[in-house]
């Protein structure tokens, strides 16, 4: 297991990434995986890099989708809400897209097999990908340093 590489994923409680990503309408959520996006790339190799424009976009498409919020929520247009929907959808599929990239990388990078209590789970990642993420680097985290 790589240690350092587990300690430079702890950023904080999972409680306060779900509360942070609620209060801001998951704009939080999308600068913390793009931080832990460029900690994931400084331990991998560079075939394993995940894309930092695919983080970029993230951002970008996460913004429109709240800033559209209000918009649909005041306009009633078909145009409007279809436009608002496509953004939440590509936000959805992105979401899952990195959670899986950076669950592989970690059970590659950290030699988590299926038989190891620290493997990251595909269904879980896939219903709670920034949470289970955050929480199973946290639950590592403490393994490893509060023995």
């Amino acid at each position: 297991m790589n240690n350092s590489f587990i300690e430079s994923l702890k950023v904080q409680s999972t409680w306060k990434l779900v509360g942070l990503s609620i209060v801001t309408l998951g704009i939080y959520y999308a600068h913390y995986m793009r931080n832990q996006n460029f900690i994931i790339n400084d331990n991998v190799s560079n075939d394993d890099k995940i894309s930092e424009t695919f983080a970029t976009a993230f951002l970008v498409f996460t913004y429109t989708s709240v800033i559209f919020m209000p918009i649909n929520m005041f306009i009633q247009s078909a145009t409007i809400d279809t436009i608002y929907s496509i953004f939440n959808s590509i936000v959805l599929v992105m979401i899952i897209t990195w959670g899986f990239k950076a669950r592989n990388r970690l059970n590659k990078y950290c030699n988590f097999d299926k038989s190891n209590k620290y493997w990251f789970h595909g269904l879980w990642t896939f219903f709670l990908t920034p949470y289970y993420f955050n929480y199973k680097v946290n639950s590592i985290y403490n393994d490893i340093y509060n023995k």
